[in-house]
């Protein structure tokens, strides 16, 4: 059985969603720092306004495992 898990961040889920996929596309690949990275960036122009920076809501929200999630997530959609 596979479940998928989502964040609780849809706008930043589907930033990162696109722009992987447009990676993909261009045989980019894509690691995990990268993938932080892209999010942080992503998360500063969603939110310029945040508080917390983008690893101190990621490890708020459940830490890197999310990263590892996204990640599981994303190689079971790409095909």
């Amino acid at each position: 059985m596979k479940v998928m898990i989502t964040g609780s961040n849809n706008e930043l889920d589907q930033a990162l969603y696109i722009w992987f996929r447009q990676c993909r596309e261009k045989n980019i690949p894509v690691t995990g720092p990268i993938l932080l990275e892209k999010a942080s960036a992503f998360y500063k122009l969603l939110y310029p306004d945040a508080t917390k920076s983008f690893l101190e809501a990621l490890a708020f929200n459940g830490g890197f495992a999310i990263v590892v999630a996204f990640k599981t997530w994303l190689s079971l959609v790409r095909n």
